[in-house]
């Protein structure tokens, strides 16, 4: 009954989307209430990993809206997705700064005249930010750092005016400006407060970000229980977070992921996380089979199921075999994926150096293990990756050892 129930929920949404574009979202959206539900439609879609329907959508409204900065947010959250599984391409960026900075010019003219306008402070929280984000990651630290701190002042201000006054955001807003804010802000703080803690003494220079991991999760936490727009996106988010930063965060990790996976079964990016957090929690048959299942999608074409989702398949696979200790099986995993050039220039490339650093580490062969930890070190521009280059350096210091080679 339940899978009838989510088959049921994920037609009802396509069907949404669908008649938004066949009408053109109503051929002639004059309303706040046409805005919202063609926004509704648009995320549901990107969530879906239908890419080409979201930005259609989102497209549509920002060519009926063209004063309000949603639109031109979404557009870039778009294209954000396209490259999660390979977040250091910068094949989109160029594009994800227009449609931002063109948020922000809108969302900058809606408080010229309101200064006390929540839902724009929303808009240019959400756009300096995540153009802060994209900056930082591409090595711009202290513009991404100018940009973010920028952002954080706006979303805090919104939160204190939401704070002082429950109904300062407007009643015909989008969403609910006052719980949607604390995704930003959650996001922003959370990882300000990972930066190394040298940065964070320097936190009078007014560029340097601001936040602690406490306070991101609180309010990633809220926004995901009571945000309207950004619900899906905190999910997300802090799914990622559990897996990769918090000590015993794979069982809520876990959790968060599968209602999503449940609910999204063919986007690449929340697919692929989930086998990386089965095979985390140590859930070796359900990774494979989650990893077998992306390699089957990729097989058969479905849409954005690309090379480099196919690689995190492969990488799970060999993942899977070094932590049941079936070393022979990872390596032949590995040594097929290394002997394909295809697969040496992405985000995912550093994983199998590291990889190969952990299998050759279990062999006995630390020469071999410090020579591929030092590669997947050295990866610059879109092969980066900053959390496979932070494990290979603790492999550095102290080699790699199975903590736990059976099922559970």
């Amino acid at each position: 009954m339940r899978q009838l129930q989510q088959k049921l929920a994920r037609a009802g949404w396509v069907a949404a989307w669908t008649l938004l574009l066949a009408a053109g979202v109503r051929a002639a959206p004059n309303s706040d209430g046409d805005l919202d539900q063609a926004l509704r439609a648009g995320i549901e879609a990107n969530f879906a990993g239908d890419y080409d329907a979201a930005t259609a959508i989102f497209e549509r409204s920002r060519a009926a809206f063209a004063d309000h900065p949603a639109p031109d947010f979404y557009l870039a959250t778009v294209l954000f997705w396209r490259n999660n599984v390979d977040p250091s391409n910068p094949r989109h960026d160029a594009a994800i700064v227009r449609f931002l900075d063109s948020s922000i010019a809108k969302a900058e003219e809606r408080l010229r005249r309101d200064r006390d306008d929540v839902e724009a402070l929303h808009y240019l929280g959400l756009g300096y930010t995540y153009r802060g984000r994209l900056k930082a990651h591409r090595g711009q630290v202290y513009a991404g750092g100018v940009d973010g701190e920028t952002g954080r002042d706006h979303l805090q201000r919104a939160i204190a005016l939401c704070e002082k006054d429950p109904a300062a955001a407007p009643r015909r807003a989008l969403g609910n400006p006052c719980e949607d804010v604390y995704f930003p802000f959650g996001a922003y703080a959370y990882y300000a407060g990972r930066l190394p803690r040298f940065l964070k003494l320097l936190n009078f220079l007014w560029f340097v970000p601001r936040g602690t991991t406490e306070e991101g999760l609180a309010a990633l936490e809220r926004a995901r229980s009571h945000s309207d727009l950004h619900r899906l996106g905190a999910a997300s988010l802090l799914a990622d977070i559990y897996l990769l930063f918090e000590p015993g965060g794979a069982p809520r990790a876990l959790q968060i992921s599968s209602e999503l996976a449940s609910r999204f079964p063919d986007n690449p990016f929340i697919d692929l996380e989930q086998a990386q957090i089965l095979a985390a929690a140590g859930q070796h048959s359900a990774a494979l089979e989650r990893a077998n299942g992306i390699l089957g999608k990729a097989a058969r074409g479905v849409r954005n199921y690309d090379r480099v989702v196919e690689l995190g398949a492969r990488l799970v696979q060999a993942e899977v075999a070094l932590a049941q200790n079936r070393l022979a099986d990872a390596d032949a995993v590995l040594v097929a994926l290394r002997r394909d050039p295809g697969n040496l220039d992405n985000s995912l490339t550093p994983r199998l150096a590291l990889d190969q650093g952990m299998l050759a580490d279990l062999r006995g062969q630390r020469a071999a293990a410090l020579a591929f930890y030092r590669e997947a070190i050295a990866y610059k521009g879109r092969a980066w990756n900053r959390q496979a280059a932070k494990t290979a350096e603790r492999y550095l210091e102290q080699p790699y050892r199975n903590p736990a080679a059976r099922e559970s």
